[in-house]
């Protein structure tokens, strides 16, 4: 992959890392991005996973202008090479590890359609989280 995108990437994964609540064991993204005639729009579900009272509990979290126009900056540039993205889900670990997964399909939410997949996937994420963990809690 180009190292470019590798870096826009990279960004992308450091704008949610820096803006999730501490601590957090895990964040889970997923973002809608289109384009309109003024610039751009996106619509985000996002939370960390996080230890809180000796069980883990999601807490959402909302991404900055900063946040938006580096995500802008990662579409550009894989746009510029025939990957004009419309959505991804971001899995990042706290040791760092990430899985960006891209999809290319007309955005939902932002097109009026409430997209019941994206949202109750996550209904219960934390409490699946620390089922996965070991010695889970």
């Amino acid at each position: 992959m180009d190292r470019a995108i590798l870096t826009a990437q990279a960004d992308v994964v450091r704008a949610f890392a820096q803006l999730a609540p501490d601590p957090w064991e895990q964040i889970v993204v997923n973002l809608e991005l289109e384009e309109d005639g003024t610039g751009y729009r996106t619509d985000c579900l996002a939370f960390a996973v996080v230890l809180d009272g000796g069980g883990y509990v999601d807490r959402e979290f909302d991404l900055d202008r900063s946040g938006r126009d580096t995500v802008y900056a990662l579409r550009t540039a894989m746009r510029a090479r025939g990957e004009a993205w419309h959505s991804f889900d971001l899995l990042i670990e706290a040791d760092g590890h990430y899985d960006l997964t891209f999809s290319y399909d007309p955005p939902k939410r932002l097109n009026g359609i409430l997209d019941q997949q994206s949202y109750h996937r996550f209904d219960h994420y934390a409490a699946e989280f620390a089922a996965r963990r070991p010695g889970s809690r």
